[in-house]
């Protein structure tokens, strides 16, 4: 081996240089090489099968492991987007009830509203008929209290308490 001593006196190999030889890819055992001796060289060659196979197992079984990881993920990925659309399905239909109920309300409560108008409406109609009865009596009472007027000169004094009268029944109606 080619060695050198340094400073400090100890013995170093030599790295390069005139003369430099490396000594590390010298043959050490046999089976290490498949020019060796015809035994040596199948055991190597079986030795190399069995890594072969050893790592083709490490790989499958490794495989197996990320298939069943990734099978996980993607199952829970796909149940919580199962979830999400669930919801999201759940939430529309609810939308779409509401949306009925307040159709239904909005037409309820137009129908009580219209209900309500032809009440007051027949109740106008109705208080109208009883103003005109009211204006008619009054009417007539006032084409008496003329005609009584006209035919007596004491018919002042009649016509005073006849028309105090007929304010005082008009102003009763009208109250009602």
């Amino acid at each position: 081996m080619n060695s050198t001593e340094n400073k400090n006196g100890k013995r170093t190999r030599e790295r390069a240089g005139i003369g430099f030889t490396d000594n590390a890819s010298a043959k050490r055992y046999e089976m290490d090489y498949e020019d060796g001796p015809e035994i040596y060289s199948s055991k190597f060659i079986d030795l190399q099968g069995y890594q072969a196979e050893m790592y083709e197992d490490i790989e499958k079984v490794y495989l197996q492991d990320e298939q069943k990881r990734f099978d996980k993920y993607v199952a829970g990925k796909m149940k919580n987007e199962m979830r999400r659309e669930a919801k999201l399905d759940l939430e529309e239909e609810n939308r779409g009830k509401l949306e009925e109920l307040k159709m239904k309300l909005k037409v309820d409560w137009a129908k009580k509203c219209a209900e309500e108008k032809k009440e007051e409406g027949e109740e106008v109609v109705k208080l109208r008929e009883e103003l005109r009865a009211v204006q008619e009596k009054n009417r007539m009472l006032e084409e008496e209290l003329k005609a009584l007027r006209g035919e007596s000169g004491r018919g002042e004094v009649a016509a005073d308490a006849l028309l105090s009268l007929t304010e005082g029944v008009a102003g009763g109606e009208g109250e009602k």
